[in-house]
């Protein structure tokens, strides 16, 4: 990304609904799967 996203306000907000989007919940899911992964063959 070029410049600061206070900059653009049109920037901010696809940021806002990034982090609040669908998005952001297959991430922590994926996360978590990632986790429990590694606890399995820490195990």
């Amino acid at each position: 990304m070029r410049g600061s996203t206070c900059e653009d306000p049109n920037a901010q907000d696809k940021f806002s609904q990034a982090r609040s989007g669908p998005g952001l919940e297959v991430r922590e899911r994926r996360l978590m799967a990632m986790a429990d992964i590694r606890r399995e063959q820490a195990a």
